[in-house]
């Protein structure tokens, strides 16, 4: 179905402006993949693509069309799926799309820092401010889902490991 985002009832008018916003910049982002790699042109400016990296590492770098791009792990936000693209976000409000599905990004990150909430998302735990019943509150004050398939899974090992008790065992 090659679907980009979804929108849940009732919809507001900002939620269903990001999505639209989304799909457009998604089918620029596949034309000029499509004119680049049939016409054997570099990457444009903006693509990226993730490098290995090991769990322990505080960085990670994404190739960009001038070499390679060093992202502090403390410094991303959470991951975006854009069906066989991602949007890396940062806590500076840059994005980098990077040409890697996000099913293959979290294979390459630490579980211990990242966690899939959702299955277009990916968030650095560090950056979770609340957990509500349907999305996180990240510290920046965005919004992201939280399916039910990913939600007991996080507060299970997240927020239950930290959660204050009424009566300490």
């Amino acid at each position: 179905l090659d679907v980009i985002d979804y929108v849940v009832k009732p919809a507001l008018f900002d939620r269903v402006l990001k999505s639209v916003e989304k799909a457009i910049e998604y089918i620029e982002i596949k034309k000029q993949t499509k004119t680049a790699s049939g016409i054997n042109i570099p990457e444009p400016a903006g693509f990226h693509e993730i490098g290995s990296r090991t769990a322990s590492d505080e960085y990670f770098f994404i190739k960009d069309q001038n070499g390679f791009t060093k992202l502090l792990v403390a410094d991303v936000m959470f991951i975006e799926s854009m069906g066989d693209f991602s949007r890396i976000h940062t806590v500076q409000h840059k994005s980098f799309v990077v040409l890697v599905s996000l099913k293959n990004i979290e294979k390459q990150v630490s579980p211990n820092v990242f966690r899939r909430v959702h299955k277009q998302y990916i968030v650095n735990l560090s950056h979770i401010h609340s957990v509500m019943s349907a999305e996180l509150q990240l510290s920046d004050k965005q919004h992201i889902p939280v399916s039910q398939l990913y939600k007991q899974n996080l507060l299970e090992s997240v927020v239950e490991r930290k959660l204050l008790k009424r009566f300490s065992e």
